[in-house]
């Protein structure tokens, strides 16, 4: 009999099939066969969403987590099918294969684990397993196939010989995002997140504001062309890759601290949030997944015009915004711009306070925005800088639902008695409606 981990991975392949072809059903219509694989897949999700339950209801301590005694259900969910139907998997429809997007306070590996693309369960919760032991027994040659088969790694256990041992598994993967998540300045001003299925995601968006008319009886009207809607393409493709090498004696300390776990995540999750939202602005070049919120086409900008001497460029960038009906929900300045702003002085020589339009509005000062190397983009000579406003909910991190996949090198690295940890992450980061949403406040002297 299958156990559960064996139920949720055949769950997630069916999951990720239906997803394929909703992607291909936005841009054609679907063909026959893939309207049969589509059916196909969708009644299997049915079948092992029911087994799945049959096993919860028989074993429930199985749907713990960790050390915790915290429940995780699979939510139900709506799936919009190849031919347009609307079919609802449980008693609840929610938006499914259709692009969710996650809220700063919506987990990522809550959302991932959910939908059967991780695992949520592990029976070694009644044993106390947790990632700290796991962790132990990996750099002592002890976490063998039955080891990780159990805890739901991901990894290759074919054979009992620690094959596939060097990968973590999705579980840890998609927390470590979570962690990521929380160390950028983009999710504290409210940046969302979007989990890519596939390589290449679109997203419908609106390119013009509806315009309702009225007519009188009888009257006929013509067809509303204004709602024009285009797509925002999210592009996975490639991914950027990290080896962080740690000293065998620090991991050694912290093996008997407990806090191994921590060491590993917190190494590679600090890169990686300087990494998403250095690219986040900026982008990365020959990547058309991250062209940067600084280069979107039809970003709102406001010019700043030299050295400041009141708060007025940054209302007037506010004001940019709230005339396309958003409300700003922060902005992100260097250290530098930001003390050159506190440092004003009104007339009586005390510190200039805010314009009461943007004195509650949240901002975030980041080293990671250049300071003052726009050349000559505002005033004749010298070098400027950028702030970036606007509502930050409409900047959307696309990650794969895979998160941070991690490797271990134990032999490349030995004859420094250090461990490499070879990590990747395939992400697309793209700004929806930036000609409403967001500002560039440009040539901050």
């Amino acid at each position: 009999m299958r156990n559960t981990l064996q139920l949720r991975e055949e769950r997630g392949a069916a999951y990720r099939t239906m997803c394929a072809l909703a992607d291909k059903s936005e841009s054609r219509r679907l063909t026959n066969a893939e309207t049969s694989d589509f059916d196909k897949a969708e009644r299997q999700v049915k079948i092992l969403d029911a087994q799945l339950a049959d096993a919860r209801n028989a074993a429930p301590e199985f749907e713990t987590r960790g050390s915790g005694a915290e429940r995780h259900e699979t939510p139900d969910v709506n799936i919009i099918g190849g031919a347009g139907r609307s079919t609802t998997i449980g008693t609840r429809a929610v938006r499914g294969v259709e692009k969710e997007i996650l809220r700063p306070d919506q987990s990522f590996a809550e959302w991932t684990n959910a939908r059967g693309m991780g695992v949520s369960e592990s029976r070694s919760a009644a044993h106390g397993f947790d990632w700290n032991s796991y962790w132990t027994a990996r750099f002592h040659g002890q976490a063998n196939a039955e080891t990780r088969a159990v805890t739901g790694m991901g990894e290759d256990v074919s054979s009992g010989s620690g094959a596939g041992a060097g990968a973590v598994g999705q579980v840890w993967s998609a927390e470590v995002y979570d962690l990521v998540r929380a160390r950028t300045f983009s999710h504290a001003l409210g940046a969302s997140t979007m989990p890519l299925m596939t390589e290449i995601t679109n997203h419908p968006q609106f390119l013009a504001d509806v315009a309702p008319a009225w007519v009188g009886e009888g009257t006929a009207t013509a067809g509303d062309v204004s709602p024009s809607v285009g797509t925002i393409q999210f592009n996975a493709a490639g991914a950027f890759l990290d080896m962080a090498p740690i000293s065998n004696n620090l991991i050694d300390d912290a093996i008997v601290t407990g806090g191994i776990d921590a060491l590993i995540r917190n190494s590679i999750s600090q890169k990686y949030a300087r990494l998403i939202d250095q690219v986040l602005i900026y982008g990365q070049t020959g990547n058309a997944g991250n062209p940067g919120l600084a280069n979107e086409s039809g970003l709102l900008t406001q010019n700043a015009s030299g050295a400041p001497t009141t708060y007025l460029p940054i209302s007037q960038a506010a004001a940019l915004v709230r005339g396309q009906s958003v409300e700003p929900s922060g902005w992100v300045w260097h250290p530098g711009n930001q003390a050159e702003f506190a440092q004003l002085k009104d007339t009586l020589n005390q510190p200039m306070r805010m314009t009461p339009d943007i004195a509650d509005i949240p901002n975030v000062p980041s080293a990671l925005l250049n300071y003052q190397v726009e050349s000559g983009t505002a005033f004749t000579g010298g070098s400027a800088s950028s702030l970036y406003l606007g509502d930050w909910s409409y900047v959307v991190i696309g990650m794969r639902t895979d998160g941070i996949q991690t490797r271990m090198l134990t032999e490349r690295l030995a004859e420094f008695n250090q461990t490499a940890f070879f990590s990747s992450s395939r992400f697309s980061i793209r700004t929806i409606w930036p000609g409403k949403a967001m500002c560039r406040l440009y040539g901050i002297a």
